[in-house]
C-alpha cells in the first residue's frame, strides 16, 4: 500500500470518527434537554400522588413536624384532630422492584395501628402483582398492629393469589412502617 492510500484511509477513519462524535454529542444534548423539560412535571406528579396517598391513609391529616428519616423509612408526623399520627413512606422489594407505600399509623390508646395503606409506585407484573393496589387487599390492613402476617389469625391478611412475593412485600412494608412509627413515637430520631 502506498503512502497516498494510507493517507486516504486515515482521512476516512478520522471523518467517520468525527461524524460518530457529532452524532453522540447531538443525541446527548437532545437527551439533556428532554430530561430538563420533563423532570419538573415528573417530580410534581410524584409529589401530588404522595399527597393523595396521605389523604387516603390519613384523611384530614396536617403535616405537624419535620420528617424523620431512617435508612428504610421516612416518617412524617401529622396532626389528625389534635392527635399525633404518622404517615410513613417505605419501599420494600417486590417481584419486579421496589413497591413504594405510604402507611398511615395512629395510636389507639394501647398501641400503634394502621389507618390505611396506599401504593404510590410499583413495577409489578400487570394483572397479577398490580392487584396489590386493589382496595380489597389494602383495606385488610386497617386496624392491624405490628406483626402483620398471612395465613389467618387476629393480625393477618389474605395474600393475593399468584402474587405471593408482592403480597409479602406489602406486608413487610406495613410492618416496617409500624416499626419506624414506633421508633418515632418513643422519641428515637427526633430532631
Amino acid at each position: 500500500m502506498d503512502k497516498t492510500a494510507k493517507t486516504s484511509n486515515i482521512k476516512a477513519y478520522l471523518k467517520s470518527g468525527f461524524i460518530l462524535f457529532a452524532i453522540t454529542v447531538s443525541v446527548a444534548l437532545i437527551l439533556s434537554v428532554v430530561y430538563t423539560v420533563t423532570i419538573g412535571p415528573i417530580e410534581e406528579a410524584l409529589l401530588q400522588k404522595k399527597k393523595e396517598a396521605i389523604e387516603i391513609v390519613m384523611p384530614g391529616a396536617l403535616i405537624s413536624g419535620a420528617d424523620v428519616v431512617f435508612d428504610d423509612a421516612t416518617v412524617s408526623p401529622v396532626d389528625v384532630d389534635g392527635a399525633v399520627a404518622y404517615c410513613v413512606e417505605v419501599a420494600p422489594n417486590g417481584f419486579a422492584g421496589p413497591v413504594k407505600l405510604i402507611v398511615g399509623v395512629k395510636h389507639d390508646g394501647q398501641k400503634l395501628r394502621v389507618t390505611g395503606v396506599s401504593i404510590i409506585e410499583m413495577s409489578e407484573t400487570p394483572d397479577i402483582g398490580t392487584k396489590a393496589d386493589d382496595p380489597g387487599f389494602l383495606g385488610q390492613f386497617g386496624g392491624l398492629a405490628f406483626g402483620v402476617v398471612t395465613g389467618g389469625g387476629e393480625n393477618s391478611v389474605e395474600a393475593i393469589s399468584g402474587a405471593t412475593v408482592t403480597s409479602r412485600a406489602v406486608i413487610a412494608g406495613v410492618n416496617l412502617a409500624l416499626e419506624a412509627a414506633e421508633r418515632v413515637y418513643n422519641g428515637e430520631g427526633a430532631n
